[in-house]
């Protein structure tokens, strides 16, 4: 493939948008491995067409998508669980038990927030919870389906500890059952943004806390 004119919103397929963001990246299958948490044999099925007329997987295309799209505005892989390298004026807890989607809103607050936070990602929220007994932060965002402790459960666990009272908690979900909206804001979520997540969507509520 040739890389060097290409724009990635111009290639169709994902296995293409993931062999043009190695080359372009000079990533190694390890790094992508790392990054979505699998293993390299199953890196390179994603690179190959064959998987992918294979596979009904329409919400995990997207994010990997949106995710190649993102790392080619010159974001670096993110480490999850472990702070940015921003200054410590301020913290940012983000809880999302599936990687690429952690990764995705991870890069999108990268993009649109000044360099003065540090991030810190989890992909268990009970861990997440850990970090936040001792800790403070600014701002919260929060998956709903977490295996062991839902969404819902998280927030009001977080608001149980008095100093996130006011915390603006931004809670993100692919589901739009009946019901679901109505428990992320009875247990305190603050708004609530549908996965996959628009950065247009995501930038207007940062915006209403003077964080872009």
């Amino acid at each position: 493939m040739v890389i060097d004119n290409t724009n990635v919103k111009d290639l169709s397929s994902i296995a293409d948008r993931l062999v043009y963001l190695r080359n372009k990246k000079h990533l190694t299958l390890s790094d992508v491995a790392n990054l979505f948490n699998v293993n390299k044999s199953t890196v390179s099925r994603w690179e190959t067409n064959d998987y992918w007329e294979r596979v009904d997987s329409t919400n995990k295309r997207l994010l990997l998508m949106q995710l190649v799209e993102l790392y080619e505005a010159n974001y670096g892989l993110v480490v999850h669980g472990e702070p940015s390298t921003a200054k410590d004026e301020a913290n940012i807890l983000i809880v999302d038990d599936d990687v690429t989607s952690l990764s995705i809103i991870t890069l999108m607050i990268k993009s649109i927030m000044p360099g003065n936070y540090n991030l810190f990602s989890f992909t268990e929220p009970g861990k997440a919870l850990e970090w936040a007994k001792d800790n403070t932060s600014a701002l919260v965002f929060c998956d709903y389906r977490m295996p062991g402790l839902s969404g819902d459960t998280f927030i009001k666990k977080l608001r149980d500890f008095g100093k996130y009272d006011t915390v603006p908690v931004i809670a993100t979900t692919q589901l739009r059952e009946m019901g679901v909206v109505e428990n992320l804001f009875s247990s305190g979520a603050t708004h609530i943004l549908q996965k996959p997540i628009n950065q247009e969507k995501l930038q207007g509520i940062l915006k209403l806390y003077n964080f872009d």
